[in-house]
């Protein structure tokens, strides 16, 4: 990849379950045990499946290290990984400090499967997709 080219965009569905959390709590509730020690190949297969549109390895990829306490406290959080999963996502990871999941689609065309099965399940929660870029 060379310098300033763009990430192609990958087919991600958002869910967010309309509730706060504070980074704050998140962040005192990080445990040393359970902070990852990525490294420069780690970022680089990262980026190569992005690019190559992997989506498989892309979401075999992603990690945060601050999900292990949101998942915790907020059991919404892992029913609606879980559900993400059977729904066929190749990765679901909690963004930032939470609380919004999101997931990595096998495709694009999956995605309004996926969306659908998600707005049918949890309603209330806030639902949102990528678009594919216009190439």
């Amino acid at each position: 990849m060379k310098l300033g080219q763009h990430l192609p965009t990958p087919p991600i569905i958002l869910v967010n379950p309309h509730f706060p959390v504070s980074a704050a709590w998140c962040y005192r509730h990080l445990k040393a045990e359970e902070i990852s020690k990525a490294n420069v190949e780690d970022l680089s297969c990262l980026i190569t499946a992005a690019t190559q549109k992997n989506y498989a390895a892309l979401g075999k990829l992603i990690h945060n290290d601050l999900a292990a306490a949101n998942f915790q406290k907020f059991p919404l959080l892992q029913i609606i990984r879980d559900f993400l999963l059977e729904q066929g996502a190749s990765g679901v990871e909690i963004s930032g400090s939470g609380p919004t999941i999101f997931a990595v689609a096998p495709n694009f065309a999956a995605l309004p499967r996926m969306v659908t099965a998600c707005r049918e399940k949890f309603p209330d929660c806030l639902i949102f997709c990528t678009q594919p870029d216009n190439e």
